[in-house]
Formats: structure tokens, sequence, C-alpha cells
């Protein structure tokens, strides 16, 4: 293990004292606060003939009239309280009595003016009496969260009435208490003076622990949205349902909002007290991970605060307080089963058990005592009452160092997480550039293997065709000087010289076109490009082409300058030309169309030369296809006409589409109605020397 550096050992060291000492100074300030600063029966007050000590009404036999609980209680009915009165969940009404009396040798003879408090504040209506000497009974006024406040006595966070004891004179207090909740009441006496500043104390004490548990509530929110996990959702939960809670309990909510319907605050009391024990229950067993220790007691929490909400709606139902004292009933055990896990856990040396299990077992105890004060089990006073609020606070400070520690251990371990997965990332692009490397290397070498094959085939194909053309050409013009002969030659003999010939010109032209486009494919090959006119071209092309040939050229008697290559035009040209010859059928009444014109309807300014034929014709779902390298047409996707169509060799249109693209230019083909194809060319004049059509 990494020994801590010694700077750090003492800060540790520090907060703890720090802790313990802001624990010990609450407690401290909590019991001072919790003292009654007059006690019935004390300095200031006769105590004789059981004066200074509460009576109640016995239980469920509630007088209807403060006349009959004053002659109950002078007869002895009264039951005798221990301290305060704390009879749990019972929604009959109970009345209180106790006898006051002004010591005349500590008042001089002067009247006392007595505040009598009763708290908590979250009585629903007091309603107080005394007796005067005559016998008859004055009331004092009616206070409570349900009575508003501008007809209460005094202004105040708890029901309190004012009254002025003569010397000498006896007095008995009547009150009678009506609460939805608890039959449990604290009353203190206090002399005026005491009274105002006691206000002004538990009013900044109330205000600091409120304000205290709004600090925290925003420091929760903020780690909650920083790291978004249950732990640090219940925190938040549990600190603002609490401080909630203590402001409806304490009266502040009372005081602070003008309320038309008091009836709320009841029901708000209620569910935010069960809130606090359920969100407390899960916020604590997902804390001190009570799941690694023992997974039934994480299971039974679980289960406990999920019921609580239904008995609370079941008593909502049913309109019963009964159900919600088992509710309180059964939290005992569980406070105590929860105590008993984390003092184990401090006993196997549990960090977080060791660090913050004291301030929750002490609040564990408070509340405890706070239960069993309010059912009614343990004696009901401002320390019981209070205490486990001061022990709440404590909670809650300590808490919020741990959810501050756990947020520590949270981000080191999102950072340790982070540097192992940056670390794997970089692992991994290493990988993969080493796996990417030794893949170009592949395709690298595959590539030049394929090159060198794609140049050998290219130099075959080259090597064959200028053989192919050779003898081709012998043969050709040896058949050629036999044409003066081939008028004496028998019929057979005259036919199958002119099927020689027709295969030796088919062989040439094949030859030719293998070579044209082995030289278009060349990537490093430039076109040889001249300034040259359409029209001579054309009839550079025409001279090939014996007299009796059925061609009808027509072309403008101005010039078509172009920059080509020569050799590429004529290849270009003597395809097209070539191919509409091949399919014009013998018998139709015209020849081929070559016409040498300026296309109107482009800019920049085009020449166009365009071959028509009488042919077959092409379907519209092939016109874009008989450019394409060794596309075939069959008799079956032939046109109306029916027989063969251009582009059987699939090679020759292609060669007329790569001149055309090489030269800036396009070929299209589109119909020639009623029947054939006209296959157009376009180049781009020279924009310097382009002639104005016509």
């Amino acid at each position: 293990m990494k020994p801590l550096h010694p700077c750090r050992t003492w800060a540790r060291v520090a907060w703890r004292l720090g802790l313990a000492g802001l624990w010990a100074l609450l407690l401290l300030a909590g019991a001072a606060w919790a003292q009654e600063p007059l006690v019935l029966g004390g300095p200031g007050i006769d105590s004789h003939d059981g004066a200074g000590h509460l009576a109640a009404s016995p239980r469920g036999a509630a007088p209807a009239t403060a006349a009959e609980a004053l002659a109950l209680y002078r007869s002895g009915g009264f039951e005798r309280l221990p301290a305060h009165l704390g009879r749990g969940y019972d929604p009959q009404p109970v009345w209180i009595a106790f006898d006051l009396v002004q010591d005349t040798a500590m008042s001089d003879g002067e009247p006392a003016a007595v505040v009598v408090e009763v708290g908590p504040a979250y009585l629903d209506r007091i309603t107080a009496y005394r007796s005067l000497p005559d016998g008859s009974l004055q009331a004092l006024g009616e206070a409570g969260d349900q009575v508003d406040k501008h007809l209460r006595p005094l202004p105040a966070l708890k029901p309190a009435f004012a009254l002025r004891l003569t010397p000498g004179q006896p007095t008995t207090v009547l009150l009678r208490l009506q609460t939805a909740s608890t039959q449990a009441a604290i009353v203190t006496l206090y002399h005026a003076p005491a009274f105002a500043a006691a206000q002004l104390t538990e009013g900044l004490v109330l205000g600091a622990i409120l304000t205290i548990s709004a600090v925290m509530m925003l420091l929760a929110l903020g780690l909650w949205l920083i790291y978004r996990d249950a732990a640090h959702l219940l925190w938040l939960l549990y600190v603002g349902v609490t401080g909630l809670l203590w402001f409806l309990i304490d009266g502040l909510a009372d005081r602070a909002l003008a309320l038309a319907d008091r009836s709320w605050i009841n029901h708000a009391t209620l569910v935010f007290s069960i809130a606090s024990m359920v969100v407390g229950t899960l916020f604590l067993r997902t804390l001190f991970e009570l799941r690694a220790l023992a997974p039934w007691l994480h299971h039974l929490l679980g289960v406990w605060a999920a019921s609580v909400p239904v008995v609370m709606a079941l008593s909502s139902f049913a309109r019963s307080p009964l159900l919600m004292g088992l509710v309180l009933v059964s939290s005992v055990p569980i406070f105590a089963l929860v105590a008993a896990a984390i003092v184990w856990l401090m006993l196997r040396r549990h960090r977080t058990a060791l660090f913050f299990g004291p301030a929750f077992l002490l609040y564990l105890g408070a509340t405890l005592n706070s239960v069993l004060a309010t059912l009614g089990w343990a004696p009901l006073d401002n320390v019981s009452f209070y205490g486990w609020q001061l022990a709440g606070l404590c909670n809650l400070l300590s808490l919020q160092v741990a959810i501050f520690d756990l947020a520590r251990r949270t981000q080191r371990q999102l950072q340790a997480e982070r540097q192992s997965l940056l670390q794997d990332l970089a692992q991994r692009n290493e990988a993969l550039e080493q796996g990417v490397q030794a893949r170009t290397l592949s395709l690298e070498t595959a590539l030049r293997e394929l090159r060198q094959a794609e140049a050998d085939q290219r130099q075959l194909l080259a090597m064959a065709s200028h053989e192919f053309r050779t003898p081709a050409a012998m043969i050709k013009a040896s058949l050629d000087s036999l044409a003066l002969v081939q008028h004496t030659a028998p019929p057979e003999v005259a036919t199958r010289l002119h099927n020689i010939r027709a295969a030796s010109q088919r062989l040439i032209r094949l030859a030719n076109d293998l070579i044209a486009s082995d030289r278009l494919r060349e990537p490093t090959l430039p076109v040889q490009r001249a300034d040259i006119d359409l029209r001579d071209a054309l009839h550079e092309v025409a001279r090939h082409y014996p007299a009796g040939t059925r061609l009808q050229w027509t072309a403008l008697e101005q010039p078509l300058p172009v920059r080509a290559d020569p050799a590429l035009l004529n290849i270009a040209l003597h395809n097209l030309i070539d191919n509409a010859l091949r399919y014009h059928p013998e018998q139709a009444a015209e020849a081929v169309q070559v016409r040498l014109a300026l296309a109107a309807d482009a800019q920049p300014p085009q020449a166009c030369i365009q071959i028509a034929d009488r042919g077959a014709g092409i379907p519209d779902e092939a016109k874009d296809k008989v450019f394409d390298r060794f596309f075939v047409l069959t008799p079956a996707s032939s046109g109306p006409a029916g027989g063969r169509l251009a582009g059987h060799s699939g090679l020759g249109l292609s060669i007329v589409k790569s001149i055309a693209l090489a030269h800036g230019g396009t070929v299209a083909v589109s119909d020639n109605p009623p029947a054939g194809s006209v296959f157009e060319l376009r180049l781009p004049l020279l924009v310097a020397a382009a002639p104005t059509p016509a």
C-alpha cells in the first residue's frame, strides 16, 4: 500500500476532529434550546395541591365542554401525566389541565404576564381556557395550523396563549387538543419578555437548519447532474424531503405561506414523513453497501420501503390513522436491524461505516426515541421531539461529507477507467495502423501484379492485332487483284471470293478496333491534337469508300475548325460509318446519310457529325448501353424490323465514345423515323474561329 503523505494524514485527522466538534456543538446548542425556560412549579410559581403537574382527560372519554372538563379535573377524574402528553395515534379530542399560582414573595404584589406555549407546531387546533376566582371560565383563544393566523391570540411558530396571574390567586388552565396525527403535546410556560427572545432564538435556529438543508440540496442536485447515478439521486431526494418535512412540522410553512386552505398541511406533513423514511432507507442500503454484507437485509429494507407508501394510501382511503401507527411500530425493528448492520460494518472496518456510521447511529437513536415518545411508549419532551432534528442535521452534514467522498472515489474510478480506455484505444490504434500498413503493402503488391498482367495482356493483344492485320491486308490486296477477273469465274467461285473479301475486311476492322482500344486505354498515351477542319477530315474518310458505296455526304460550306487527333478522329468516323453500312438494308430506297453541321443548341459552339441509317434501330433501354465495351445486342432485343443491330462486336462504338470524351465531345444515338438509327458525334469548335450558323 502506498504510504500517506504526512500533510494529508494531518488534514484527514483535522476534518474528522472538526466534524466531531460540530456534532458536539450542535447537540449542546440543541440541549440548551430544548430546556424549558419556565418549568411548571418552578421559580415564580407556587407548587401546592398538584400545581405544576399536567393532567389529561381519560382515554376515549373527553368532556364535551370546558365546564365539564373543569368539573371532571377538580373531581380527580383526569389522569396525571408523567411528563407531557404522548398517547400515540388517536383522532379523539383530549383535554389537558394544570394549576398555576403566582408566588407573592417573588412578584412584589404585581400581576405577572405569562405565556402558555403548546407544541409541536403541527397541532391542528387548540382551544385554551382559564378559571376565574368566581368559578367561571375565560376563553384565552384558539390556535393551531388549521386556524387562520389573524384569529390566533399570539403570533408564534407554535400555538401560544397569554394570561396574567394575580399573586396568591390560583387558576386552572384548560387546553382542548384536537389533531389528525398524534395525541402529543409539550406545554411550556414563559414570562412575557422571555417568550419574545425564545421566539427569535427558535426562528434563527430553525432558519439556519433550513438554510443548511437548502444548500445541501443544491449540492446534491449538482452532484446528481454530474454523475447521474442512483446514490446521488437518492441523496438529493433524501435531503429535499427531509428539509421540507422540517419546514412543515416546525411551523415555518404555516408562518411563511399565506394559505387560504390549510387542510393540505396535514396531508403534506404525512406524505413527507413517509417519504423521508422510505428514501432514507433506500439511500442507507445504497451508501453502506448492505447488499454485500447481508443480501436478505438489503431485500428486507427494499420490501419495507415499498410497502410503506401502500399502507399510507390505504390509510388515506380508509381515513384511519391506525395504519400509520402500524408503520411507525414496524419501523422500530427496522431501525434496530439497520443499527446492528452499521455496527457490524464498523467492526469489519468498512470505510464508510467507520467515518460516517457514528453520526447515523446517533440519528437512528434520536429518531427511535422520538417515535417511541410519539407512540406514548416513552416520555415526550423538547429533547425527544426536537433532538431527532438536531441529530438529523448532524447526520445530514456527515452524510454530505460521505457523498463528497463517494464523488471523489467515483471520480478516481472514472479517471482510472478513462486511462484504461485510452491505453486500450492506443493499443488498438497501433494494431490497426500495423494492419493497415500490411494490407496496403499487400494491395500495392497485388496492384503491381495486376498492372503487369494487364500490360502483358495489352502487349499480347497488340502483337496479335498487328499480326492479324498484316496477313488480312495481304489477302485483301490479292482479292482486289482477282476482282479484275472475277466476272469470268464461275458463280460459286465469285461468291466465295466475295465472302473471303468480306471476312478479310471484318478481320482488318477488328484488328484496327483492338489497336485503337488499346491506345485509348493507355493512360500515359497523350492525344496528339492538331488544328484541323472537320470538312477536310470528312473528305479524307470519304476517299476510303468506293464510288459505289451507298453513302450520301452533306457538309457546310464554311470551315468547322476543331482541335483533335486526326488518327483517332479518323477511327471514330470509320467506325460510325461502317456500323451504319453494316446494318443499312440493301433494298432501302435511300443511302446512309453523313451530315456535317453546326449544333445550333450548344453553348459553347460545337460541330455535329450525324450518320443516319435505315436499319433495325436500337431499343430505348439499350441506347445508353451500346457504347459500353463488349456490349452485344441479340436478335431478341432488336427493333421492330428485326435483324442484327449495331454494336455486335462490342468494341467499335465504345472506341467512338472514348475518342469523343478524349476530345471533350459527346456521342449519342437516337431514332431515325420511320426506321433506323442516327448516331451523332459532337466536338467543341475553336471559339476564336467558330462560324456563325446559317
